[in-house]
C-alpha cells in the first residue's frame, strides 16, 4: 500500500468478501485483511500448504495453455 492511499476495500473500513468461486486454499476474508501475511514455511492443512493469504486453485485441463 502507497502511503497516504487509503484500501477501501480494507476489514478496518468495513470492507467485506461477499463471494468467491473457490475458498478451497484459504477464505475469502484473507483478502481484505489489514496485518501483515504471515509466512510458516512449515505448517499444513489437510487441504495442503496453510495460507495466510488467499490463492485459488488452478484448474489444468487438456488444451489449456497456463498463460
Amino acid at each position: 500500500m502507497l502511503p497516504g492511499l487509503i484500501d477501501l476495500a480494507s476489514e478496518l473500513v468495513g470492507g467485506e468478501a461477499l463471494s468467491a468461486s473457490d475458498e478451497f486454499f484459504a477464505p475469502k476474508e484473507n483478502l481484505l485483511l489489514a496485518k501483515p501475511p504471515v509466512l510458516v514455511s512449515d505448517k499444513y492443512t489437510d487441504r495442503g500448504k496453510w495460507m495466510d493469504g488467499w490463492e485459488s486453485r488452478r484448474k489444468r485441463t487438456p488444451g489449456m495453455t497456463g498463460a
